[in-house]
């Protein structure tokens, strides 16, 4: 196996332990039921191919399902909002571009999934 493949294997499952800490450290056993990874952007792009890898590398390394669901549109808005309407168990992932959380919610007035709002 090149340097390469296994890095990005070691990557991907160092950023799955770290993405769902919070939910390995509140069950001793690791995750219990499918974890759902949201890509904000349509399927094919870079983001997609990153969350496809982290969905495959996660099911090897704990024998639990993974699934990837692409939520294009709104520039990310769509999947952001569903990510952050999802139960809070930590079996949701939102994986998308920092401008979602940094940088729209000063653009837009109102977001539906922000709970800041605008200052005017």
């Amino acid at each position: 196996m090149s340097f390469h493949r296994v890095f990005w294997r070691r990557l991907c499952v160092a950023a799955a332990l770290g993405l769902l800490g919070s939910a390995l450290h509140a069950q001793n056993d690791g995750p219990q039921k499918l974890v759902k990874f949201v890509v904000d952007y349509p399927p094919g792009g870079p983001i997609d191919i990153i969350a496809r890898s982290l969905g495959s590398e996660f099911q090897l390394a704990f024998k639990q399902p993974a699934n990837v669901e692409n939520k294009p549109g709104a520039s990310g808005n769509i999947g952001a909002d569903q990510a952050a309407k999802s139960a809070a168990d930590g079996y949701t992932v939102l994986l998308g571009i920092e401008s979602n959380v940094a940088v729209k919610p000063h653009i837009y007035p109102a977001m539906p999934w922000c709970s800041t709002k605008r200052r005017a």
